[in-house]
């Protein structure tokens, strides 16, 4: 839509501005976090909104907007502040997604945004239901599975007992995502998803010895997959492998595999 009084090659001249000043301010917003500075990584995701708010509201500001309060709510929550203050950012980020949802019925993006406030709020039966919407859009890509089994895998986890069948639906979804493209940084994801929901399979009993062959070839390529994005002289490389070198010492401990 044209904003009103301007011809339509000033509009598309704006939008493209508007477009690379939102580039901008995501990438500098992400390495302000990544260096600590998390107010001010905050400050400017705020001030964008503000902006965003004077333009016409297309898909791409709608998916923006809600992006930006995912991203403000996720800081604020591992920053320590109030709860109220990052939960009124995930609700925000459902709103704007929801109504982005409501002209735009089939957009993946703002599924999975509104999927994502979801189970930041615990709430996973409707963040599963947003993620199955991904999966009969796309039932090719790998992103909705992962997804999905995140979900189920959290949900299940918050149970007291642990569900044995939730572990089981969230393991098959990971493992799916990874039949379908085992490469990227969204299969090095899967391949550790897979390695700690396999462990707590393990846990809970009544694994089959072809399973337990797949989770522990799972728990080593993770390894050699963190080993190649991150290196293994850095503190995150390190802390990954020694978590995975305990779950295969685990596995072993418990069903005798070499």
């Amino acid at each position: 839509m044209v904003a009103p009084g301007l011809p339509a090659w000033r509009y598309q001249n704006m939008e493209s501005s508007l477009h690379a000043r939102i580039r901008e301010t995501l990438s500098r917003s992400s390495q302000l976090a990544e260096g600590g500075a998390i107010k001010e990584s905050i400050d400017i995701l705020r001030e964008l909104l503000s902006k965003l708010d004077l333009v016409p509201q297309d898909l791409t500001v709608l998916r923006v907007r809600a992006r930006v309060h995912l991203k403000i709510g996720s800081l604020l929550q591992n920053s320590g502040a109030s709860e109220e203050s990052f939960v009124s950012e995930f609700s925000d980020a459902i709103r704007v997604s929801s109504g982005g949802v409501s002209r735009y019925p089939d957009d993946p993006y703002l599924i999975e945004t509104r999927g994502n406030a979801l189970e930041y709020l615990h709430e996973y039966d409707a963040a599963i239901a947003d993620y199955e919407k991904i999966i009969q859009c796309s039932p090719e890509n790998p992103l909705g599975y992962y997804l999905r089994g995140r979900a189920m895998y959290k949900r299940a986890y918050l149970q007291d007992p642990i569900p044995l069948q939730g572990l089981v639906d969230a393991h098959s979804d990971i493992r799916r995502a990874i039949a379908i493209s085992s490469e990227g940084m969204l299969a090095d994801v899967c391949y550790w998803e897979s390695a700690v929901i396999g462990c707590r399979l393990v846990e809970q009993g009544g694994v089959s010895s072809q399973l337990l062959r797949e989770i522990i070839g799972d728990i080593r390529e993770a390894g050699a997959r963190i080993e190649r994005r991150v290196g293994k002289a850095t503190v995150a490389g390190r802390q990954r492998r020694r978590t995975l070198a305990g779950m295969l010492l685990s596995l072993r401990k418990r069903s005798g595999a070499r």
